[in-house]
């Protein structure tokens, strides 16, 4: 079981991870880190991305090369 601050995407001899920038594992066993107040991650990105201030599908649309 990880530790606080810490996860493993699904039980396994893997190593624990530790949260990515701007998100936290309040509780011990994560499977996830949770993004802090204010940041976001898209639901189909990657878990060990670090959360931005922006949801990432925002930022594609916006400087999308296509729209410009």
């Amino acid at each position: 079981e990880c530790p606080v601050g810490t996860y493993k995407w699904h039980a396994s001899n893997e190593l624990c991870l530790k949260c990515p920038k701007y998100s936290y594992a309040n509780g011990e066993g994560a499977e996830e880190c949770t993004c802090e107040n204010r940041y976001y991650r898209h639901k189909d990105d990657d878990r060990s991305l670090p959360c931005t201030r922006k949801s990432l599908m925002k930022l594609h649309i916006e400087y999308s090369p296509a729209l410009l």
